[in-house]
């Protein structure tokens, strides 16, 4: 019987390259799960198509070749006791499609990811199916890769990042048996016990009621996604192996789509706020099932761009469409929308409308931050 390759049985390992396109030659410690995983390699062929004795029959040249490849991760933070060493799993993946690492080097208790619009880092992965008696492998190896993103939220599933992209850089090779891991047992986080917390940047007023440390999250959010848009480009030079260079994110306008669900709070009226163009912080703090003191916060500033009514469940449903703004100051002097170079703070000023975070000194301007934090 043949030794045919057996779909599903495979490993991915991925690790982040010290220079764009060198091979960081992953091992089993980088081993990640991934969820549908797909690799395509493709060659541009130039046809020979000019004029000939006889019908066209010249061969074709192969140029550039490319990778185009997609996967699926879950969230999955660690115990974070060291953060300079310490990082959640899927970190490589965070950094590929655009955030910075910043570790909370004083208290040790948190690491914040920034989405950054340039200086970008990138992964290699490689990406073995095995025979049917595991004693052989088919393995692509993608270096350089960077990719577009977008992080799903949705109740009673797992939150999760899902990722799509072309890179230039592909070796196909055969390995010997799958390599031998161990994946961790930490639990994924969950799209549901969120504290879910929506600000108006301008009145301090938490939507929903209750105060900014203890929502009343009486403006039940159904889902939450949160897209990118990288927009990931191939870059060609003629200095570059098969003609191109590089992979780079080159971002557009990152935006949000939030699900709510309507009810007759008189505070919160989506047309009211879009026509006033009322800017809203959004900010969402999940804990990780089985490790208490774990925890994921996502925060971000949005302005309302795009409204449609639905239903979910038998109730009346909002569907809206951020798109992400420039924080405020500091002091709240310079409203949303207005400075480029503003970072999201913390509300360690007293201010009401602060971002409610601990966050340490250095990370840079962003529209969005992440943050994995053990209490």
């Amino acid at each position: 019987m043949a030794n045919v390759i057996i779909p599903g049985r495979g490993v991915i390992l991925a690790k982040i390259e010290s220079s764009y396109g060198t091979d960081a030659s992953p091992g089993a410690a980088d081993v990640i799960y991934v969820e549908d995983f797909e690799a395509t390699y493709s060659q541009d062929m130039r046809p020979r198509a000019g004029l000939q004795p006889e019908a066209q029959g010249l061969m074709s040249v192969p140029t550039g070749g490319h990778v185009s490849w997609a996967g699926t991760i879950e969230i999955q933070p660690q115990t974070i006791t060291t953060a300079a060493t310490q990082s959640p799993i899927g970190d490589m993946f965070l950094r590929a499609v655009g955030f910075s690492r910043h570790p909370d080097a004083s208290a040790n208790k948190s690491i914040t990811y920034a989405l950054r619009t340039a200086e970008h880092e990138s992964v290699s992965i490689w990406a073995s199916e095995a025979n049917s008696d595991n004693t052989d492998c088919n393995r692509i190896k993608i270096i350089g890769a960077r990719s577009d993103f977008s992080l799903s939220i949705i109740p009673g599933d797992i939150i999760t990042l899902a990722m799509s992209t072309q890179t230039d850089n592909v070796i196909k090779d055969k390995g010997s048996a799958l390599t031998s891991v161990t994946y961790s047992a930490l639990k994924p986080l969950l799209g549901h016990n969120a504290t879910a917390r929506l600000i108006d940047n301008s009145s301090g007023t938490v939507y929903g009621g209750g105060s900014i440390a203890s929502p009343n999250n009486d403006l039940l959010v159904r889902s939450c996604v949160i897209n990118g848009n990288m927009a990931p480009t191939e870059q060609l030079g003629i200095s570059a192996a098969q003609g191109i260079g590089r992979v780079a994110l080159r971002p557009v306008m990152h935006s949000l789509d939030l699900t709510l669900e309507q009810t007759s709070l008189g505070t919160f009226d989506p047309y009211v706020l879009r026509a006033n163009s009322t800017s809203f912080e959004v900010n969402l703090k999940f804990p990780q099932p089985g490790t208490a003191g774990n925890t994921l916060q996502v925060a971000c500033f949005g302005q309302i761009v795009d409204i449609a009514q639905g239903e979910d469940g038998g109730n009346k449903t909002y569907d809206l469409t951020l798109e992400l703004r420039y924080p405020r100051s500091a002091d709240g002097t310079t409203a949303t929308g207005l400075a480029p170079a503003n970072t999201i703070t913390d509300d360690s000023s007293g201010d009401a409308r602060g971002i409610d975070l601990t966050l340490a000194a250095g990370y840079p301007a962003t529209k969005l931050l992440l943050q994995f934090a053990t209490a």
